[in-house]
């Protein structure tokens, strides 16, 4: 059975891992995670499967004035991935982006990573444009998607 819900304090050792590894370029580490968390900024999610961690999405308001929330990160663990546990994780993002008000969402994708791509197709989200900066020395695009 699947369970999301907003991380503790105690979590910070299982997420912060996931982070280095599939968005090695950020260099975020356990200090700074926790910093995030305890940000109004900052909001994230985590995924159980059994009580067992499986993933995080990591999202941050990033214009308050004109209502725009990033997707900074999302990550499942390889033997979760396939079981709508991302797709559930953007969902309850989506409904806490909702609550505080925002009307757009967007996030940053390798234009390689057609895995993401795919996924955030299914979760209604639209190609917007090629962002104008490299990450991890590849062209990223920019997606949005209007929150209703």
């Amino acid at each position: 059975m699947v369970h999301i819900s907003i991380p503790t304090e105690k979590d910070i050792p299982q997420i912060a891992p996931l982070i280095q590894e599939y968005f090695p370029y950020t260099q975020i580490d356990e200090f700074e995670l926790a910093r995030r968390m305890a940000s109004p900024v900052f909001f994230y999610h985590i995924a159980r499967e059994k009580n067992t961690f499986a993933g995080y999405a990591e999202w941050e308001i990033i214009d308050e004035k004109n209502r725009i929330v990033r997707l900074n990160g999302i990550a499942i663990l390889p033997k979760f991935q396939g079981k709508g546990l991302a797709h559930a994780l953007m969902n309850a993002g989506e409904s806490m982006a909702r609550e505080k008000k925002m009307q757009k969402m967007i996030l940053l994708v390798s234009e390689t990573n057609n895995e993401a791509k795919k996924l955030y197709e299914k979760n209604k989200w639209n190609y917007s444009r090629t962002h104008i900066k490299k990450i991890n020395g590849k062209k990223t695009e920019v997606w949005e998607k209007e929150i209703k």
